[in-house]
């Protein structure tokens, strides 16, 4: 599902954040992305904010704060969006062991 900002911008509603928070770790590149599009996507007159308050969003909130602060202001353009502009910088690379893949 995604979350209408009131903008053109879609970004994930806070329970997919939510799931997303609770099934990853804090180097999650997913993590990474939902910070980021919600840092580039938010304005004052997003409704929903007052969700992000709840405590189950705490975690979310302690990694979105400081990536507003410092992309929003260094880059308000909203043309400047990390995930077009940097899309391999959401990717990873992954090595699988034969030991690991089940027969």
């Amino acid at each position: 599902m995604m979350s209408d900002m009131g903008r053109m911008n879609l970004v994930p509603n806070l329970e997919i954040v939510k799931i997303i928070y609770d099934g990853t770790t804090k180097e999650s590149v997913a993590r990474r992305l939902f910070v980021d599009s919600y840092a580039h996507s938010m304005t004052s007159s997003w409704k929903a904010y007052k969700d992000l308050l709840k405590a189950a969003h705490k975690p979310f909130l302690n990694d979105l704060l400081p990536t507003i602060v410092e992309k929003r202001l260094t880059s308000p353009l909203p043309e400047d969006k990390p995930w077009i502009s940097q899309q391999h910088s959401y990717h990873r690379k992954v090595a699988i062991l034969k030991s690991d893949v089940v027969e």
